[in-house]
């Protein structure tokens, strides 16, 4: 789900997502992550294991972003796949990465994951 009438599938980790209105790659609005804690600190969605997210299927992943902002930092993005177990673990999949900074605009982001079979109880996604 996008992000034109709410947020609510979507959250933000280590930050305050803000329904933003005054600038969209398309729609009627964005998400803008704010007082980011920490570099690994961005928007996220919790998927559903084994409606959403099944074993052994294979998904597309498509995302815009746009850094705001004066700096002249290079950002080094990245998007994952966070799959945690009920013992308590958490495996990261790399789904895609890109270098971008606010003179990049809108910068696409996407990528393929198939995901696995797991011998240990997936909690969440």
């Amino acid at each position: 789900p996008g992000f034109e009438s709410t947020l609510d599938s979507w959250l933000c980790s280590g930050c305050t997502g803000v329904h933003y209105t005054a600038d969209k790659h398309t729609g009627s609005a964005s998400m803008l992550a704010q007082g980011r804690s920490a570099i690994w600190a961005g928007p996220f969605q919790e998927l559903l294991w084994g409606s959403s997210v099944r074993e052994g299927q294979c998904y597309i992943f498509t995302a815009y972003m746009k850094v705001l902002g004066s700096d002249s930092t290079t950002y080094d993005t990245k998007a994952t796949l966070a799959i945690s177990f009920s013992d308590g673990s958490t495996e990261h999949t790399p789904i895609s990465k890109a270098f971008i900074s606010v003179s990049d605009s809108w910068k696409k982001m996407e990528g393929d994951i198939c995901v696995p079979s797991y011998t240990k109880a997936v909690a969440r996604v």
